[in-house]
């Protein structure tokens, strides 16, 4: 709560209150790891980023096919994709990749960078 009123000191005082992580990638202060991660990322089309985003969600392939309107084959092909480019061996490491960095937001929606 001492935080939270200490933001709104700062804003009132015209004072821009930003979390750690945009501070962090806006000032290029990101851990090694986390850069490296972030550029594998960056090689995913959006169609699998949304994906990605429903296998965080814990969807299956008939699921996911079946919200976004393309076939199953589809979906497997993308997911091939994903673990190629996170370098990743599973659709769970591919998840837990897409949760650790943020690649996706909260389950649902999708990070646009």
């Amino acid at each position: 709560m001492a935080q939270f009123t200490s933001s709104i000191m700062y804003v009132l005082a015209r004072q821009v209150v930003i979390p750690i992580q945009i501070a962090r990638v806006t000032s290029g202060v990101l851990p090694p790891e986390e850069k490296a991660a972030l550029a594998l990322a960056e090689h995913l089309s959006q169609r699998e980023r949304e994906i990605l985003a429903l296998l965080v969600e814990g969807l299956n392939n008939k699921e996911i096919a079946k919200r976004l309107g393309i076939a199953q084959n589809t979906v497997r092909a993308h997911a091939q994709n994903i673990l190629s480019k996170l370098q990743v061996h599973s659709r769970l490491e591919a998840a837990a990749f897409a949760v650790r960095y943020r690649v996706v937001g909260s389950p649902g929606s999708v990070r646009d960078d």
